[in-house]
């Protein structure tokens, strides 16, 4: 019966090694492609929240397998015009690769898909957390500005844009929000939109190159 049981638990282990990783179909090949190639195929080594002593060499970037690497590049490199279907995977909530902030933490398909969508720009405000007129609030993400938006119109927008002009907007958004939220103080005011002008002058930098 035991020597049945373990060749049982070898079958299924076999074929569940054999089961071919999938994607909801975007409607293009390509971009489901390379997504498909962000479920990674090394686990994370540690839980979200995993606190040790990190070494420098795992805090200089993100802990990714090289096959999750050349998704990322190849995905940016394919630009806007592929938004509309890769917006499709924003809820794969598989694992993808992990770093650390504080913390560590394990990102998902998802996540690297906010990532390619921003081009690597999550938030412009230089803060984590800050005081406003009526509380305290987050800072505003690119994935904030993508619910805000409705990802689907959001990306047949985006389509057409520019990176350049998708930042110049992500900026213009967090901007009015940042003035509806309000502010402690006018020294508070001129700091937070201070940063997001200096964002907007790098991003018009970076993107002149």
């Amino acid at each position: 019966m035991t020597s049945i049981l373990l060749l049982l638990g070898a079958v299924l282990t076999s074929a569940a090694g054999e089961i071919p990783v999938t994607v909801e179909d975007s409607g293009s090949r390509d971009v489901d492609a390379w997504v498909r190639q962000l479920v990674s195929r090394r686990p994370a080594p540690y839980p979200s929240g995993y606190h040790r002593m990190f070494d420098n060499m795992v805090l200089a970037r993100p802990y990714r397998t090289l096959e999750v690497e050349k998704a990322i590049e190849e995905l940016k490199r394919m630009g806007p015009r592929v938004f509309p279907a890769l917006v499709k995977h924003l809820a794969d909530d598989r694992y993808c690769y992990s770093g650390v902030s504080a913390a560590w933490v394990n990102f998902s398909v998802g996540h690297a898909v906010v990532n390619v969508l921003s081009d690597g720009h999550y938030m412009h405000g230089g803060y984590k957390w800050r005081e406003t007129a009526s509380g305290s609030a987050g800072f505003p993400s690119f994935r904030d500005y993508l619910n805000a938006r409705d990802p689907v119109k959001w990306a047949r927008w985006a389509s057409r844009k520019t990176r350049l002009e998708i930042q110049e907007n992500f900026i213009d958004w967090c901007i009015a929000l940042e003035e509806k939220r309000g502010f402690a103080d006018e020294t508070q005011r001129k700091q937070i939109l201070g940063n997001y002008q200096r964002a907007r002058e790098r991003v018009a930098k970076e993107y002149a190159e």
